[in-house]
């Protein structure tokens, strides 16, 4: 399976007590690197968090973002201490029983006293809240990963198309450069006879000879056999298993290596009109395999 390392998952959880929602959006890097945004006291579940994403993720920068509403009023920062703010209420109807006065009807300047608002700030995540929040991490993971394959599944089927494209350009060489042995052979002998003269040409074997060995100079069959080896290679790896965005950046600087060195050897501007082609091309391969994990 070809997989984009840029990919976007989401999922939410809800509870009486408390709504988690989770947001994973990748991007390309050369290397792995998670970046966590999470409220105050969940740090400590991230190594676990960690190791999970891992097992899906090879390559990328990934943003793993959590939001939590809390619908519990235990559970929020603070929470009003009723028991406190009864006996304050109790002491107030006592107090103006005493003074012969109405007794209070209204409570509400009691909310501005401190003591009757319980902290309850800990760092502790509560047992069943943390699953929840593993549990919809994962979710998110799977729609993430979900939004990887499908646009690798374009990127293979791009990538496709453009190696076809190359091996097709790299047969148009080797057609051009085997048709230019005889006539590179004949363009030599005459420069030859035009130079010293009929009388003067040299034993057509020795002749024959020499012309072979400037001739084996710009032979680039080698270089192409390497280089459709190579592009048969991207197809296979396109095609298995596994991470594969680095083995195909390798093989298409090996490929880059290969017409460049096609195209000096050679020698012939037709050579190099087709050799041109293939780089545009092959530098569109380059391009989307840098989204490929």
């Amino acid at each position: 399976m070809t997989r984009s390392m840029t990919g976007f998952g989401r999922a939410t959880v809800s509870h009486p007590a408390w709504t988690l929602t989770w947001e994973i959006a990748s991007r390309n890097a050369r290397y792995l690197e998670l970046k966590w945004k999470t409220p105050h006291g969940w740090t400590a579940l991230q190594q676990q968090w960690d190791a999970e994403v891992r097992r899906t993720a090879h390559r990328g920068t990934i943003e793993l973002s959590l939001s939590v509403r809390l619908l519990d009023p235990e559970l929020a920062g603070s929470a009003l201490d009723t028991v406190q703010a009864q006996a304050m209420v109790e002491s107030l109807r006592s107090f103006a029983q005493k003074l012969e006065l109405p007794p209070p009807t209204d409570v509400s300047a009691l909310l501005m006293v401190p003591s009757v608002w319980r902290e309850n700030r800990g760092d502790a995540v509560p047992p069943s809240m943390a699953a929840d929040a593993t549990e919809t991490l994962i979710q998110a993971l799977q729609s993430w990963d979900e939004s990887r394959r499908r646009e690798g599944s374009a990127l293979k089927q791009d990538l496709n198309r453009r190696l076809a494209t190359l091996v097709a350009l790299a047969q148009t060489i080797a057609t051009e450069v085997h048709a230019l042995a005889p006539q590179r052979m004949a363009s030599l002998q005459e420069r030859l006879r035009a130079l010293l003269g009929e009388e003067s040409v040299p034993d057509p074997a020795r002749l024959h000879l020499e012309l072979a060995l400037l001739a084996d100079k710009a032979d680039v069959s080698e270089e192409l056999t390497r280089l459709e080896a190579h592009l048969e290679a991207m197809k296979t790896i396109l095609g298995g298993p596994g991470p594969k965005g680095r083995k195909l950046d390798f093989l298409v600087q090996e490929v880059l290596r290969e017409i460049t060195t096609c195209s000096n050897k050679a020698q012939s501007a037709s050579v190099s009109a087709v050799a041109v082609d293939f780089k545009t091309e092959l530098e569109k391969v380059r391009e989307q395999i840098q989204n490929i994990e």
